[in-house]
């Protein structure tokens, strides 16, 4: 089963995906990047880390999970397809618009490049999170690969 999600009807949802795409974050535990800038000597470089991010809390205190797809429970799904723009605004090409997101647990998994999109991440079997094609605007996800 794949799920495909309309994004652009989120107001400025856009806005989120900088580094890692918003559908990314929704079900991988992965937090906003922090630039961390060591006060010293001078001689430590700056980085930007990714904390973990395993709930978010809406505004009226409910508390959602981002951890779909570490769930056993999740295993049916084999993916999540999306689109970040408004559907009115939708190239006519699949390979500009679409992202997909496989699922590490799925029972039946898809192929990688398997579909069109312009993005396609997965887990490697350690955990760390791989990409095809340009995911976001900035960071190492903005670079084809």
């Amino acid at each position: 089963m794949l799920i495909a999600v309309g994004q652009g009807a989120i107001k400025d949802s856009d806005l989120h995906d900088m580094h890692h795409p918003l559908m990314a974050k929704a079900v991988f535990p992965i937090g906003e990047p922090v630039w961390m800038v060591p006060i010293g000597d001078g001689r430590q470089k700056t980085r930007v880390e990714v904390p973990r991010r395993e709930e978010i809390t809406k505004s009226n205190g409910a508390v959602v999970k981002t951890t779909l797809f570490l769930d056993p429970a999740s295993s049916p799904l084999s993916g999540v397809m999306y689109a970040r723009d408004h559907v009115h605004n939708l190239a006519w090409d699949a390979e500009r618009d679409l992202g997909l997101i496989h699922n590490p647990s799925a029972t039946t998994p898809l192929a990688r490049g398997s579909i069109a999109a312009c993005c396609e991440m997965w887990c490697t079997p350690r955990g760390i999170l791989r990409h095809r094609g340009v995911c976001s605007r900035y960071g190492s996800y903005a670079k084809a690969r």
